[in-house]
């Protein structure tokens, strides 16, 4: 899928991917695969999957497309 990162808390290691034409997408770092999540921020476009977490659906296999 892909989204555009709407919000992370860099701090606590997760935020929210939008994606378009359906619900925002939890993300944690963990997730995260390729770029460098220190430099997160909203606006920055992502691929990933969206997978079963332990709350339900989550971002996983994470791409940060930063510029």
């Amino acid at each position: 899928m892909k989204g555009t990162i709407k919000s992370y808390e860099r701090d606590k290691g997760f935020g929210y991917i939008q994606v378009p034409n359906s619900d925002d997408v939890f993300m944690h770092i963990t997730g995260i695969i390729s770029g460098n999540p220190k430099q997160i921020k909203a606006g920055d476009s992502v691929d990933f999957v969206k997978a079963m977490g332990q709350q339900g659906f989550q971002a996983a296999k994470v791409v940060l497309h930063q510029d």
